[in-house]
């Protein structure tokens, strides 16, 4: 994963990996294809459909940094969220955190929202997207046996988790483009194939008091 997000986001491997040479580099503003639909025969409707790329990364992160500089800057950190976001020094240092598909991650949400509220500066402003897929619960062994070393899973219903975020000092916004909102999220799909799962992702703004 973070081989593949290195490639994504910098456009070269750090060293020869799998007999790939250093100097085999993309440039950062490169889009590079897959084609991620040739193993499988089932819900095509056309060889073409079959054989199609798609573009990785569909949004290149250095277009747009370059549009929008000074100021804009993108990094990315290995490692539990919690735990890499909850020291004294990471206390209001952000304006704006997004979520998406990420909540049902957690194995206590609870965890989640103090730590977004604790980076959170007053008045800042949380921005969520995302299914209640909750990776934790207790449907089969492995995930039992998961959440039972991190001290058991929470999970919780749409409106249990947004009356959680509003106790836990969050006011969610109800007027215009930022009020909640069911939003149709594809995923893991081929858009021109026959079967395709669809979430129906909720969508909320919520400030932080």
């Amino acid at each position: 994963m973070l081989m593949a997000s290195n490639l994504a986001l910098n456009g070269y491997l750090p060293r020869p990996v799998f007999g790939i040479p250093p100097e085999s580099r993309f440039p950062p503003d490169t889009q590079m294809p897959l084609y991620p639909y040739i193993h499988t025969m089932s819900h095509h409707r056309s060889p073409e459909d079959l054989t199609r790329p798609i573009l990785i990364p569909d949004e290149n992160p250095a277009v747009a940094l370059r549009i929008n500089p000074p100021h804009a800057q993108m990094s990315m950190v290995a490692g539990d969220f919690v735990e890499c976001y909850s020291s004294a020094d990471d206390k209001a240092t952000f304006s704006a955190v997004v979520t998406v598909f990420f909540l049902d991650t957690a194995a206590n949400v609870l965890r989640y929202i103090e730590t977004i509220a604790h980076v959170l500066e007053s008045g800042g402003v949380w921005i969520n997207l995302g299914p209640l897929a909750w990776h934790f619960e207790s449907d089969s062994a492995y995930s039992s046996a998961s959440a039972g070393k991190l001290g058991g899973s929470v999970e919780l219903t749409l409106s249990e988790l947004l009356g959680v975020i509003e106790r836990m000092g969050f006011m969610i916004e109800t007027d215009g483009e930022l009020g909640r909102k069911c939003v149709k999220c594809p995923y893991m799909g081929n858009s021109k194939g026959m079967l395709n799962y669809i979430y129906d992702a909720e969508f909320f703004v919520a400030r932080k008091r």
